[in-house]
C-alpha cells in the first residue's frame, strides 16, 4: 500500500490521470480496474475514475510496488514488443480454433 498527498500542482486533476502520473508502468486499463475494485481510496472513500482531486486529499493505493518504478529499458514495453506479443496471441488462438470464421450457411 502506498500513501500520497495531493499537492497544489495536482489539484483539480482527475483520479485516473493522477494515477497514471504516479504509477507510470501501470497500464490504463488495469488502473481503471483497480479503481473499480476499490483499491484506490481518496480520503478513506473508494475513488471513482472521474473524481477531481483537491489539494490535501489523501490517497491510499493498494496495488503492486512494481508499477511505481520509472520506465527504463529493462521494464518498459516498446511498440515492437507489443506487436510481437499480439502476433503470438493471434497465432495461439488460431492454433486452438478460436477466432476462426466458419461459414454455417450451407
Amino acid at each position: 500500500m502506498k500513501h500520497f498527498t495531493v499537492g497544489p500542482n495536482d489539484a483539480g486533476q482527475r483520479l485516473d490521470r493522477f494515477l497514471a502520473k504516479i504509477a507510470p508502468l501501470l497500464p490504463g486499463t488495469l488502473a481503471q480496474k483497480y479503481i473499480r475494485l476499490k483499491r484506490v481510496r481518496v480520503n478513506g472513500v473508494p475513488g471513482k475514475r472521474d473524481t477531481r482531486l483537491a489539494e490535501g486529499d489523501e490517497l491510499a493505493i493498494y496495488i503492486g510496488d512494481e508499477f511505481f518504478n520509472r520506465p527504463d529499458k529493462d521494464n518498459a514495453l516498446t511498440g515492437r514488443d507489443m506487436q510481437i506479443d499480439a502476433r503470438q496471441r493471434m497465432a495461439r488462438s488460431e492454433r486452438f480454433g478460436e477466432g476462426v470464421n466458419v461459414d454455417h450457411r450451407r
